[in-house]
């Protein structure tokens, strides 16, 4: 009897071995070597230099991620963490497969199960890179098989369980969907009440680890995400007040529209064949065990109430990764099903053949969309911007998706310790005694400068800080900023994020080729529309760039299709309103003059001044010497203090009609009026962008 039921649990060991040997292979093959983007960037970061990352800090993945760095002195910080993903996924597919045993599958079913989950698009997304997922999973799995063991009320599997839960929480706050489960289990269970509360103390060590937060804040920040050093902006810090206002969910409309993505998305999560089998599983169980249906679709109503609570646009349309719990608890109803396919011991061998083909085809179906062995663009990218900036440079950056790889490169591989980087939010806190003419000062993404007295030239992939009314600084050589496995790169299975990031690469392409080749950077914004089709901020920034263009055709469809993707841009649904409106009263005007005056009207009656003086200035370079273009452009040249200019435009107007009453007019007025200093350079050829680079939201 002994002899048998060690053979069984060696039996139990080795299938647990093989499937999360199966998985890590996948896992090695398609793991990327270099910084990713996204948060990875800033994780890594934190991790090998024991500073604070964004809110809610994930004190127990930065504490492990520090110590396998350590303990991996020979692999860049960036490969070594990456690596420390797959590890954690295979034990967590390990783990779905013991569940499945627990939920009483046969043996083939639970390692077919397992696989199904290791196979899942974003959890296999997040196996290859740094980021604090498959961790969370490994948790999840650990905690849920602790309760379901602690079923008949055992004291031990419920300690176990909420040692689970703490340390689960200090990786990453999903894992709250188990706290009603878990606070069930311990207030049925059979014993004292001191047991009971000496079991939900066992959450304390993990939860003691956000001591790491006020400690790591002490120290010189290197990006800035708060001030948790004190006790009321700890709180702020882990109530992450600054983030509650990218929720998107405004209506109960918006809530059906999230339910039904939800529905969509689950055939490209799980895979088409693993959700027949999570049919035929919830329909077994909903005959034979509906109370362990019922629990599992409501860990999953949790998971993804929990992210539709305050998910951003992004959060809750692009990124799966938030409702990996959900996927795991899915796959174990699908496992259900599997075991229905299984039969009776002993099985047909063609049984146990046709339940591996499942997870066989998820492999097939997500390998190419997973494998970001080769996915440098982050870290092309980021090199790239530090290699071309001047020596002793000063940068700003603060957007995730650009600023994170650099930050990576700059402060843990000490790729450019000339320069200084300095990590800022939406302002740029320029001292007075930093002057951007003695020392070169550059931001990688976009600010608003307007208030300022300086102003911003792109310049490459980054902007220039110039002061206004100065002449304008050097132009950059584009050649000297080129990524050229960007430019040659096929993004058609790209991840989103690399999709926005080579979207930002396309778009700062064509703002610096706005002035002297117009065609070349109409062709960009073209290609940046292209590649990120789905991402209503870059649409955004692609139709603003049209519109500086006066491409307004091809403006109003980069608008059109990012209203449609998220109705609650506001910008993308102002800017396409205004342009309906101005295209159609353009089309009734009966010829090109009256077409040009009319853009130039609209524009001004907008308040897009310096647009409605391009589009002068383009109707007078197809009908030069229009009387009507030209006095409008006199007109508008005096309201913003162009004077002398505005005079020329006069003095052609009168050469042409010396008795016309309105540049008559205008002259008099003009003649009394100071020309004010040299005006600045030419104004910014582009567009403000719609949010700064590529990822107009806070990370999770």
């Amino acid at each position: 009897m002994t002899a048998r039921a060690d053979g069984d649990r060696r039996s139990e060991w080795q299938d647990a071995a093989l499937v999360a040997a199966v998985a890590l292979g996948a896992y090695a093959a398609t793991l990327a070597r270099v910084v990713t983007t996204g948060d990875s960037g800033e994780l890594v970061t934190a991790a090998a230099t024991l500073r604070l990352a964004h809110p809610t800090g994930y004190p127990l993945y930065l504490l492990l991620g520090h110590a396998w760095i350590r303990a991996l002195p020979w692999l860049s910080p960036a490969l070594a963490l990456n690596a420390f993903s797959p590890l954690c996924a295979a034990a967590a597919v390990a783990l779905v497969r013991s569940l499945a045993r627990e939920l009483g599958a046969p043996r083939a079913a639970a390692a077919a199960t397992a696989l199904c989950f290791a196979f899942s698009a974003s959890f296999w997304g997040e196996a290859v890179t740094a980021r604090v997922y498959t961790l969370a999973a490994l948790l999840t799995a650990l905690a849920l098989r602790s309760l379901l063991r602690a079923r008949a009320g055992a004291l031990r599997p419920l300690a176990r369980a909420w040692l689970w839960l703490g340390l689960g929480l200090a990786n990453h706050t999903l894992i709250a969907i188990l706290l009603p489960l878990a606070l069930w289990r311990t207030l049925r269970a059979r014993q004292p009440a001191a047991q009971r509360i000496g079991a939900v103390l066992w959450a304390l060590p993990g939860l003691s680890l956000y001591a790491y937060l006020p400690w790591a804040a002490s120290a010189e920040a290197i990006q800035t995400w708060g001030d948790p050093s004190h006790l009321s902006g700890l709180v702020e810090y882990l109530s992450r007040r600054h983030y509650w206002d990218q929720s998107w969910i405004r209506s109960a409309a918006d809530v059906a529209r999230v339910g039904l993505f939800e529905l969509r998305r689950l055939p490209a999560e799980l895979g088409a064949p693993v959700c027949a089998a999570l049919l035929v599983g919830a329909v077994a169980l909903a005959r034979e065990a509906p109370a362990r249906l019922a629990a599992g679709l409501a860990l999953c109503a949790a998971n993804f109430a929990l992210v539709a609570w305050h998910g951003s646009y992004n959060d809750l349309f692009h990124w799966g990764r938030y409702r990996i719990p959900a996927w795991l608890v899915l796959s174990l109803i699908a496992g259900a099903g599997l075991a229905r396919l299984e039969g009776p011991a002993p099985s047909p061998r063609w049984r146990r053949a046709l339940l591996f083909a499942l997870p066989a085809a998820t492999l097939a179906l997500h390998y190419r969309g997973a494998d970001a062995s080769d996915d440098r663009i982050a870290h092309a990218f980021a090199s790239r911007v530090l290699a071309a900036l001047e020596p002793g440079a000063l940068l700003f950056a603060g957007e995730d998706n650009t600023a994170f790889p650099i930050t990576y490169l700059w402060a843990v591989e000490g790729l450019r310790p000339d320069l200084e980087l300095r990590w800022v939010g939406s302002g740029l806190p320029l001292e007075s005694g930093i002057d951007p003419r003695l020392r070169p000062v550059y931001v990688a993404h976009d600010v608003d400068l307007s208030r300022s007295a300086m102003r911003l030239y792109p310049h490459g992939l980054v902007y220039r800080v110039w002061p206004r009314g100065a002449a304008p600084p050097p132009e950059a050589r584009w050649e000297s900023w080129r990524v050229e496995s960007i430019e040659r790169a096929d993004f058609r299975h790209a991840s989103f994020l690399d999709r926005s990031l080579a979207s930002h690469y396309f778009l700062q392409q064509a703002l610096h080729f706005a002035a002297r080749e117009p065609e070349r950077a109409l062709a960009a914004a073209r290609r940046a529309r292209a590649i990120s089709p789905d991402g209503p901020v870059e649409l955004v920034n692609a139709g603003l760039f049209f519109e500086a263009q006066l491409a307004l055709e091809e403006a109003l469809a980069c608008f059109r299709a990012a209203r449609a993707l998220n109705p609650h841009l506001a910008l993308a649904a102002q800017r396409a309103r205004f342009l309906e409106r101005a295209l159609g009263e353009l089309a009734r005007a009966p010829s090109p003059e009256l077409r040009a005056l009319g853009l130039a009207r609209l524009l001004a009656r907008a308040e897009r001044r310096e647009l409605a003086l391009r589009a002068l200035d383009a109707g007078l370079a197809a009908l030069p010497g229009s009387p009507a273009l030209q006095m409008e452009r006199a007109k508008l040249r005096a309201e913003l203090g162009q004077l002398d200019a505005a005079r020329d435009d006069l003095r052609a107007v009168l050469a042409r009609d010396p008795e016309h009453a309105g540049a008559r007019r205008l002259a008099r007025e003009l003649a009394s009026r100071v020309s004010p200093a040299p005006a600045p350079g030419p104004p910014l050829p582009g567009a403000p962008r719609a949010a700064p680079g590529s990822r107009a939201e806070p990370p999770h």
